[in-house]
């Protein structure tokens, strides 16, 4: 049976390292961005779940690692992720082509686009039409700021390529 190594990430989702173990690979701050890492949830303590790790088997997987989006003990989103649901609130703010209430229905939408759930393809739709009243470089910008923690079913949906 394997076990999950502790990650640290920085506070914009930047990995340091899926597995603390190795502390020369541990660093403070982000080598990419220059801000503070942590290692544990700022909500709950719990630490970050890095690569699995299953003792006695050969070599190391190559899958490359990604941070979680939400912390796997609270649920809380992890700063990462609330930053990017800030960024693209903000965006949508100044989003003129959007009356008030569509950005309030826009921005309910951007948690449930994060993880796979039954709301994942009505917001992913959602948004999409949405997207379809801006400017293209809106919705560049917003596929900029969700690429890496977006679930790939809204991927699909709202940018198929």
């Amino acid at each position: 049976m394997g076990c999950y190594k502790n990650a640290q990430v920085c506070l914009n989702g930047h990995a340091t390292t899926d597995d603390t173990t190795n502390t020369a690979l541990c660093s403070d701050f982000c080598s990419l961005c220059g801000e503070k890492t942590i290692t544990t949830c700022p909500s709950c303590d719990a630490p970050i779940r890095g690569r699995y790790h299953v003792p006695n088997a050969f070599g190391r997987m190559s899958m490359s690692y990604h941070p979680p989006a939400y912390c796997h003990h609270c649920g809380e989103p992890f700063p990462w992720t609330q930053r990017k649901l800030d960024a693209a609130q903000e965006l949508v703010a100044d989003m003129e082509e959007l009356t008030m209430e569509e950005q309030e229905k826009l921005n309910k939408c951007f948690p449930n686009i994060m993880t796979d759930t039954p709301m994942t393809s009505v917001s992913a739709n959602k948004i999409k039409r949405y997207l379809a009243k801006l400017p293209d470089y809106a919705g560049s910008c917003l596929r900029d700021i969700f690429v890496d923690v977006m679930s790939e079913t809204a991927k699909k949906i709202i940018w198929p390529s």
